[in-house]
């Protein structure tokens, strides 16, 4: 067992012992909480809470994948507007990036944040891929994403937002 300097009433037993002090009480109750709102989602009657889980990763994942089709296809639609990313079948995350022709992506990060529809805009640290899309210098891309909470109006709203401002409206 290797020695450390304590001060009583700390513990010497596993794993105690390596605290540092007290507990984060506030936050062991957080991630309880947050346990708990992620494993209803499964609803009523999921089993044990690892199963809870499971099956609530699960209808996160498909709710997700749903409504990223959505996006993807209606911003694959829109004239003027480039997406970026990989083929679809692909395994990714439920995050869109894309570019407005002759608007930069800071500026379709306002204007769709002044309807209530918040994206990012930038290079996101991946500036070895704006480099190579050729992005680096109008500011990168803009990113939209997808979360257990987002509903198909949000997404409606955001292909809405973002065809306005391809046609320059």
């Amino acid at each position: 067992m290797l020695p450390q300097e304590q001060l009583p009433p700390a513990s010497n037993e596993a794993p105690e012992r390596w605290e540092t002090g007290t507990q984060n009480h506030e936050a062991i109750a957080g991630i309880a909480a947050a346990v708990d709102w992620i494993a209803a989602i499964a609803g009523e009657g999921a089993g044990s809470r690892r199963e809870a889980l499971r099956r609530s990763y699960e209808a996160v994942h498909e709710h997700e994948a749903a409504l990223f089709r959505s996006l993807e296809d209606g911003l694959r639609a829109l004239p003027g507007v480039r997406f970026h990313g990989a083929a679809r079948g692909r395994p990714r995350t439920p995050t869109a990036a894309f570019t407005v022709e002759g608007t930069p992506p800071d500026e379709v990060a306002r204007r769709l944040g002044r309807e209530g529809v918040f994206v990012w805009n930038g290079d996101f640290y991946a500036t070895t891929v704006c480099d190579t899309l050729g992005l680096s210098g109008c500011g990168g891309l803009v990113r939209a994403g997808i979360a257990p909470y987002t509903t198909e109006d949000d997404v409606r709203r955001l292909v809405d937002g973002v065809g306005r401002i391809a046609a320059g409206s």
